[in-house]
């Protein structure tokens, strides 16, 4: 058993990868570490309390609330079992004991304390400084003191025991599936080769070398994702980065996975073959132990002189700290026996066992003999001899390497495990599957993933892997994670290992590579995604090098192109002025210094090896360097610099790359020089510098320090004896095993309307057994994503010491919290692939808005409701009702029932579950979430900011949200500002500027502009739907680094680079900070085929580009431009620099989020959630869902974008109060009027002809239309309101019902129209039998033909949400042609229905009245009279009908292209509701206007009032 002591919060240590360079970002995820002690069962019956004892009763009479035991630290579990007595006033607890700890004291019984006094100021409180974390890093630090001595004098080790059968053989969690076989069956490479064989996702997952996937964005993101730390740059020494793990109490040592061809240390160090030399081996001196373990037979030590003479003779004595060899004794001579077991212990499995032979005087560490079990190994190999009782073969028989010197200890252990290996039938079999390689002859039957071929590391004995001698059939596999060279098409490299490449790799691509990995900062640049493989770059020079007189690039496919043909139109600065790039190099001086002459001159051929030396001084054999120049301008100031303007600097900013005078004079001719930045010398690390102060530790005992391993020691009174505080990947009494764990590392990426203040989200992880659905462990976090965006956590959940399942899934909820509520939002689940393992990694972006398909029919929760894994298809979970448990929730819950979680919380409890868990709301915490925190108290905010309480444990325990104005931990950072206005002329015709959907803003700086040649993006602002009259307002962290800012705007989906514009230019460092800018017509960046002539477009690449000096040449007035690579600017002297510019990091990465062929353009690509889209013409919406152009209008896209999200009615926009109102009106007036006329129509009489029929089932069809349309807004408005998502079937069934019902009424009306239009010019021909026959027939058959010809509807009805987590159910045709229908459908059910109606009443009106007045022979004024007067009730229903249609039909086909929601939205919500109408005014309509119809309604009314 064991109890949670302390708890740390901590972040990645930046010391253990060294930084590559300013700015890079090697922070790790916040990490949430509970360090525990083991408690043995006798210690549970111990009650004695070694401080103050309270019981709660005598608290409860002192007034001491649960506030107040926080305060004193409480434990979390006592302090809520006493809110619960305060609340219940429940005797039950009255005896309950506190223990009140002082001073250092801690535990429930105030039994542990440490082994010196913390003292921390208030001042310190405020800052990262952890009192814990004060004596983890004073422990470890004695180990780096004591750790020689300890080595050669204890036996004290960490191991892994969850293997049953290897024997006293101490493993690490490491030796498991490394490669080779340590245990006596094989049990530690089980299963192993499901690592080879997984394979990822090329497109957005990253391979880690151990066969585990990562996801693509986490890679080389100067943090290690992957175990074995394959996801980042490997470094010349890449083992040194983890020697001192022994020293560091870090997550990343206790995790870091060593994989094939290393030896483990046990504490995260790694050695790589392990050969004995200084600078390989185990600063813990791990590898002493093993092998003193596997080669030296205890019992003969010191007693055997033989034995010692061996150990002596194969340089085994530096592992026995007291064996002398100098000692004349130790002679061949006192070795009788001819033949010699070297060991009693098996050094491979299986029983792998050496024997010398006296005769070979020990000279070679190879053995005579090898000996193995005969039966394992019988396909194999065929013993010889048999000695000792063992089967044996001669070393030389077995086919292994026959040369081992005597420092090769490890190297030919390592060979022989491997080599022996194949003798496991699990480990090593046929290599069936398609994603592995056989390792060769019949001694290497070893399969291994094909993505280890020729990747630098050796996984076969023979080396086959790393020999392949045809390297294009590799780059041919389409291996994941490979770097396919430029220069040599054959080669195909890992791009972790991409800065260790040398001439014999990629030749020419040296210099490319070595700018884009040194450009690869913050893990989010340009050249971070072509090192991941997300974005190519299809260049290989940089601008500078282009026409600079050394050849870099050649192209032999374009007639031996390189950079430095085709310079005609290429420009140089010189001496500021400018030179013809012909005059360069034809041994005439044009320019002060003959720089114009520096690579083929004077100087470089007279001082070849002094690179730096490449200025001639005029009439002089002097050559001098850059920072010899302009050096007398002040003959009294030794190490200065004059400006011209008179201001001095220290000389050390001479040749800085930045603007130190006005004219940056001090950077010129710092580029006459052919020295590389690896020539440079470089400071020394700090670890060669002795330490001042000098550490000083008190009484230092080894004991002490080593006694819990890599735990923590403390005192455990009464006796003041020695305790461990183990870390999560430890446990036992001295820390001495390993645990068995999944950590877990997580982002989570959610909609924007997430990012506010008041949002927080409590995620619970569980460890369950897939089994038996158990949860076997969990673990809760809370995240505040309005500042903890873009960050990553780890956590860990661990498996039972003894575990008795097989499969493994861990669950994710996430829990929206206040103070006042919790609610599940979203559940995720993930399935632990490789569950054989001891140390598991999951490492997961949690997407909030993925979505996954679920038949409901396959859903079983017989008392809760199916929520559907968002992550995997045709799974979910079950949320139990209340009162109910189990996984189909069908048990009843007998103890969430008993209300002991406080309110607002929510209760879960299982079968399997020793106890229930709460999932608390807001400031809430404990077992049942009674104990308020209260930090905030102690903790307040500056400036107005607002604490709130956050999380008990750690250093994230309160966090404050502050105004607008500031920012910090506490508020106390004012935030600095820049505003960016807009130019009054930007506005053009087509309103490009006017209704910008993105603007993204860029800031870079000048110091990685000049050092890489990429434009880094330091800072990058995101802004939607901004007006062109309004003024953005920027929060900058910092604006002194920020020298470049560029604004980019898109309106036009079709254009994927925006148009950019240049906002701000700092051309020197003493400029002050901008703060306010514009953006201009005149600073438009064009694209650069605005500017050049097709001809030159049509160049290749690298010819083209040497022409981009014309365009700053010929425009003076240009200060940017721009192509598909570069972002150009042009410099005073109207000269080019063009620098890599990545015009595309705004892009949606991995996933396009826009409906309708949309633009989507993100935030950051680390949160792809938060986007937003620029649609094409014709559609609009958050997520460009909405369209008239297919002649169909929704509720959805007229008013749900109006309705406002957690807002009530009242307090909603005019458009939806003015909604409300006419649908309320409507349905009070539609429901009187339709209820009148099917009284009416009830009548025999009124249904003698066909037309009484039509307006009965009008009225019926209309009765139903209403109620679906009135349905649908409350449902609108009820879903977007309360943020809830919407039904599938609802989206379905409603939406076609209001597309079908309407467009059945306007059909019958049309009959009507028709039959009445036949009434008149038939008259008393007109057969009323017929009529009623052919009615009845018709309305079925408008019925079935509407029902048919929209049947595709519901199949392309589905739900998406928006950037806002709105759901919305929208069309989705996938299929042209079905697009083409639907709208030809569309447009024949709004033209048909109006041109038969028009039709009728001109028949009715004219037609007849013609034909009548030519009988009668009057006058056809006179006729139409009398027409009018006789058949009004037959003329006034068309008219009315065609009156309401036509502004629908107007505004339909007058509007079927809105690109954003405007006045012509509000024009189609009024024909809307217009073409509604006929389905309410039935009465109106057709009753009311006839003399018959109006009888036989008041004949109804009166015997109505009779009967009553």
């Amino acid at each position: 058993m064991q109890q949670i002591v302390l708890v740390r919060l901590d972040v990645g240590p930046e010391y253990l990868i060294p930084p590559k360079s300013y700015y890079r970002h090697n922070r790790g995820p916040v990490q949430l570490l509970t360090y525990c002690v083991a408690i043995v069962r006798s210690e549970l019956k111990n009650t004695q309390c070694y401080d103050m004892q309270y019981t709660f009763e005598q608290l409860k009479e002192k007034n001491v609330t649960s506030t107040d035991l926080f305060e004193w630290y409480a434990p979390i579990d006592i302090n809520d079992q006493y809110e619960r007595y305060l609340n219940s006033n429940n005797d039950d607890y009255s005896q309950s004991i506190y223990c009140n700890c002082s001073g250092q004291s801690f535990g429930k019984r105030c039994e542990y304390t440490f082994h010196r006094k913390l003292e921390i100021t208030l001042e310190e409180s405020h800052t990262k400084i952890d009192p814990f974390n004060i004596i983890i890093d004073e422990q470890f630090e004695m180990k780096a003191i004591t750790h020689t001595d300890w080595a050669w004098n204890t036996d004290n080790t960490v191991c892994y025991v969850g293997i049953s059968h290897c024997g006293s053989i101490c493993l690490d969690w490491r030796n498991i599936c490394y490669g080779k076989i340590d245990c006596s069956d094989a049990q530690d490479e089980y299963n192993c080769l499901q690592l080879e064989q997984n394979q990822c996702n090329n497109e957005t997952e990253y391979r880690c070398r151990n066969g585990i996937c990562i996801p693509k964005i986490f890679s080389f993101d100067n943090y290690p994702h992957c175990l074995d730390a394959s996801d980042e740059l490997e470094n010349n020494n890449e083992l040194s980065a983890w020697e001192n793990c022994m020293m560091m109490p870090s997550v990343e040592c206790e995790e870091h996975f060593c994989g094939v061809s290393y030896f483990s240390c046990g504490d995260g160090q790694c050695m790589k073959l392990l050969a004995k030399d200084n600078d390989n081996v185990c600063t813990n001196k791990a590898d002493y132990h093993y092998l003193r373990y596997l080669l030296l037979a205890n019992n003969m030590l010191k007693t055997n002189k033989c034995w010692n003479y061996i150990l002596c003779k194969l340089n085994l004595n530096l592992y026995i700290n007291d064996l002398k060899c100098l000692n004349t004794e130790y002679t061949l001579p006192v070795c009788s026996e001819e033949l010699f077991l070297f060991s009693n212990n098996s050094i491979a499995y299986p029983s792998v066992k050496f024997i010398y032979n006296k005769t070979s005087r020990f000279e070679d560490i190879i053995p005579d003999y090898v000996c193995y079990d005969k039966i394992l190994c019988q396909q194999y190999f065929k013993p010889t001899i048999i000695l000792y009782n063992l089967h044996c073969n001669k070393y030389g028989e077995i086919g292994l390497k026959q040369n081992y010197s005597h420092n090769e200890w490890f190297n030919i252990l390592f060979d022989i495990q491997k080599f022996f290996s194949i003798c496991s039938a699990d480990m090593y079999r046929e290599c069936s599957n398609r994603d592995l390689i056989h390792c060769g002859d019949q001694y290497n039957v070893t399969c291994i993933s094909k993505e280890r071929l020729f990747d630098g590391e050796i996984d076969c004995i023979n080396k086959l892997d790393e020999t392949i001698t045809n390297t294009s059939e590799i780059c041919n596999m389409n291996l994941i994670n490979r770097y396919h060279c430029m220069s040599n098409n054959d080669r195909c490299i890992p791009r972790r290992k991409l800065n260790l490449i040398d001439n014999e790799d990629c030749l020419i691509d040296q210099d490319v590579l070595k700018v884009r990995l040194e450009s690869c900062l913050n893990g989010l640049d340009i050249s971070c995604q072509w090192l991941r493989g997300i974005m190519q770059l299809n260049i290989q020079y940089e601008y500078p090098q282009l026409c600079d007189h050394i050849i870099d690039v050649t192209l032999m496919e374009y007639n031996n192109m390189t950079d430095e043909t085709d310079c005609n139109e290429w420009l140089s600065d010189c001496d500021n002025s400018c030179y013809n790039y012909k005059l360069a190099g034809d041994g005439i001086s044009q320019c002060l210094g003959s720089i114009d002459e520096r690579f083929l001159g004077y100087c470089r051929n007279n001082y070849p090896n002094e690179k730096s030396k490449r200025f001639h001084c005029k009439n002089s054999t002097i050559c001098v360097a850059p920072e010899q120049l302009c050096d007398e301008f002040d003959k009294h100031s030794v190490g200065a610099f004059l400006c011209k303007d008179d201001y001095m600097m220290p000389a050390s900013r001479r040749c800085s790359a930045i603007r130190h005078c006005l004219d940056n004079e001090n950077n010129l001719f710092c580029d006459v020089t052919e020295i590389s930045v690896d020539e440079k010398s470089t400071v020394k690390q700090l670890s060669y510098f002795n330490a001042y102060p000098a550490l000083n530790f008190e009484d230092l005992d080894p004991d002490f320090v080593w006694f819990c391993n890599r735990g923590i020691v403390v005192f455990k009174k009464p006796y003041w004896d020695y305790e461990c505080l183990c870390p999560p990947s430890y446990y036992g009494e001295n820390c001495e095993y390993h645990k068995e764990r999944v950590s877990i590392i997580f982002r989570l990426n959610t909609p924007r309307s997430y990012k506010q203040p008041a949002i927080f989200i409590r995620l619970y992880f569980y460890l369950i057994c897939t089994d038996n659905q158990q949860i076997i462990d969990y673990e809760q976090t809370i995240q505040h994503l309005y500042t903890d965006t873009l960050e990553q956590f780890l956590l860990y959940l661990f498996y039972h010491q003894k575990r008795t399942c097989k499969n493994y899934h861990v669950r994710i909820n996430a829990f929206l919290i206040s103070q006042s509520f919790v609610e599940l939002k979203t559940v995720w689940h993930y399935d632990i692939k490789f569950s054989f393992l001891p140390v598991n990694r999951l490492v997961l972006i949690l997407d909030s808005q993925e979505k996954a398909f679920l038949d409901q029919k396959k859903c079983h929760c017989i008392h809760g409701q199916c929520l559907p894994y968002v992550n995997i298809n045709e799974t979910y979970f079950c949320k139990c009702d209340y009162g109910w448990t189990g996984l189909n929730c069908n048990i009843v819950d007998r103890i969430c029932t008993l209300d002991i979680s406080r309110k607002h919380s929510l209760c879960y409890f299982d079968q399997l579950l020793t106890d229930p868990i709460s999932v608390c709301p807001l400031t809430y915490t404990g077992p049942t979430c009674h104990v308020q925190l209260n930090q905030c108290k102690n903790d307040s905010c500056l400036n107005n900011g607002t604490c709130v309480a956050f999380d008990e444990r750690g250093l994230r325990n309160t966090i404050c949200i502050c105004t607008s104005e500031y920012n910090g931990r506490r508020c106390e950072a004012l935030i600095d500002k820049l505003s960016i206005g807009f130019e009054n002329n930007l506005a053009t015709s087509n309103e490009y500027h006017l209704n910008n959907q993105v603007i993204v803003v860029y800031w870079s700086s000048v110091y990685f502009v000049s050092r890489t040649g990429h434009m880094l993006h330091m800072d990058r602002f995101f802004f939607t739907n901004v007006p062109i009259d309004q003024i953005l307002t920027i929060s900058l962290q910092n604006t002194a680094g920020l020298d470049i800012g560029y604004v980019q705007m898109f309106s036009n989906a079709y254009n994927s680079y925006g148009v950019y514009y240049l906002i701000a230019l700092r051309n020197s460092q003493y400029m002050p900070a901008i703060r306010n800018t514009s953006v201009i017509k005149k600073n438009r960046c064009p694209y650069i085929n605005e500017l050049l002539n097709k001809t030159i477009m049509k160049y290749h690449t690298l010819k083209c580009v040497k022409h981009y000096q014309i365009p700053c040449r010929q425009n003076k007035e240009l200060v940017c431009f721009h192509d598909e690579t570069y972002m150009c600017l042009c410099d005073q002297n109207h000269l080019s620099d063009c620098f890599i510019f990545d015009h595309h990091k705004g892009k949606c990465t991995g996933r396009n989020y826009c409906e309708n062929s949309g633009l989507c353009i993100q935030d950051n690509e680390n949160n792809p959630l938060n986007y937003a889209c620029v649609c094409p013409q014709c559609y609009y919406g958050e997520i460009c869902q909405f369209t008239t152009s297919q002649y169909s209008i929704s509720l959805d896209a007229l008013i749900g974008s109006e309705i406002q999200t957690n807002k009530s009615i009242g307090k909603q926009p005019l458009v939806i109060k003015l909604s409300l109102i006419m649908i309320s009106i409507m349905v009070t007036f539609g429901f009187t009027f339709n209820t009148l006329t099917i009284i009416t129509f009830s009548q025999i009489k009124c249904r003698e002809v066909g037309c009484g029929l039509y307006i009965l089932c009008i009225s019926i069809i209309g009765q139903i239309s209403l109620v679906i349309f009135t349905t649908k807004l409350i449902y609108l408005l009820l879903t977007i309101i309360n943020n809830k998502n919407s039904s599938r079937l609802v989206c379905i069934t409603v939406e076609y019902l209001l597309r079908l019902l309407p467009t059945i009424c306007d059909w019958i009306n049309t009959c009507i129209s028709i039959e009445r239009a036949c009434t008149v010019i038939s008259g008393t021909k007109f057969n009323t039998k017929l009529s009623k026959r052919c009615a009845k027939c018709i309305i079925v058959s408008l019925i079935v033909c509407n029902m048919a010809t929209n049947l595709h509807e519901p199949f392309h009805r589905q739900i998406i949400d928006d950037i806002n987590g709105r759901t919305w159910c929208v069309q989705r045709f996938q299929n042209t042609y079905i697009k083409i229908y639907n709208s030809f459908i569309n447009i024949v059910n709004y033209i048909v229905p109006f041109t038969l109606n028009l039709i009728s009443t001109f028949i009715i009106l004219f037609v007849f009245t013609q034909k009548k007045s030519s009988a009668k022979n009057e006058s056809f004024s006179v006729t139409f009279k009398q027409q009018i007067n006789t058949y009004k009730h037959m003329i006034f229903s068309p008219i009315v009908l065609v009156l309401l249609a036509l502004p629908r039909l107007i505004f339909s086909f007058t509007f079927t292209c809105i690109n954003k929601i405007s006045w012509r939205n509000y024009l189609l919500l009024i024909g809307y509701f217009t073409s509604a109408m006929p389905q309410m005014l039935t009465l109106l309509i057709y009753v009311l206007p006839s003399k018959t119809y109006r009888t036989e309604l008041w004949t109804v009314f009166m015997k109505i009032r009779r009967n009553a």
